[in-house]
């Protein structure tokens, strides 16, 4: 498989996550010392304070309508210390949170937009739904759209080490399905490699009765580009304005 396909997706892959590879280390400067659920809660309350209102949530997140998006961030560290570890400081959160209407048909929503989202591994796990679907590719009866773009530094061994993630949603009628999902990895010196692409069997009959190959969906994401980049920059917004929070905090 040809690089150029996708030389695009591997410049944004490099490009964010380097990005994202400096924001983890001012994270970790201002975490350092600090019990392990902090950062966690102040990002939560940063982003209640800059106007999210919780809408709902699921077993390991909190939704919230932030202006016209809506964005959800993973409590599970909040909800470990608290109720494995009986942090009593985290019980107020907790309390909130629990009341707050347990979300199922609701998400189905949000199917066809774009999933961005951030793992950072040791704390701050968040997404942001795009406000409109990107759709790649008609089928005839079927429609590809773009699922998710994802940095994950959970997805790998190495902690400092993220992994790039782009992936495509299926839909027909009013039934979606997980596609395709390719994956960079992205290495400090800004190497980029082209790590894997993950293709459903089901999409995998799809493509071959079509005639299509895994090249020309990557190239479809490679055109892409400019509104990968936008969503990226999207997340990076809310990302700058919670570590500013943090550093108020951890100052004062």
């Amino acid at each position: 498989m040809s690089w150029q396909v996708d030389s695009n997706l591997v410049e944004l892959a490099r490009k964010w996550g380097l990005r994202f590879i400096g924001y983890k280390k001012v994270l970790s400067e201002l975490s350092s010392g600090r019990e392990p659920w902090w950062t966690d809660l102040v990002f939560y309350r940063y982003l209640l304070a800059s106007g999210c209102e919780p809408i709902g949530r699921t077993s390991g997140a909190v939704y919230m309508k932030c202006g016209s998006r809506v964005a959800y961030f993973n409590i599970g560290i909040i909800d470990y210390y608290y109720r494995a570890r009986d942090v009593k400081l985290l019980e107020g959160e907790i309390k909130k949170i629990d009341k707050l209407k347990l979300l199922t048909k609701e998400l189905e929503l949000y199917d066809k937009l774009t999933d961005v989202r951030v793992d950072f591994r040791d704390f701050i796990k968040f997404g942001i739904y795009g406000s409109e679907p990107v759709e790649l590719l008609n089928l005839g009866d079927i429609n590809l759209y773009l699922a998710n773009v994802e940095v994950n530094f959970s997805y790998g061994v190495n902690p400092n080490i993220p992994h790039f993630g782009i992936g495509i949603n299926a839909a027909r009628a009013n039934t979606i399905w997980y596609f395709m999902k390719v994956w960079y990895i992205v290495k400090e010196d800004g190497t980029v490699g082209r790590e894997r692409v993950s293709i459903t069997p089901y999409a995998d009959e799809t493509m071959k009765a079509r005639g299509i190959r895994e090249e020309e969906l990557l190239m479809v994401l490679n055109e892409k580009h400019l509104t990968i980049d936008g969503l990226l920059r999207n997340i990076e917004e809310v990302l700058l304005n919670g570590i500013r929070a943090l550093t108020t905090v951890f100052l004062y």
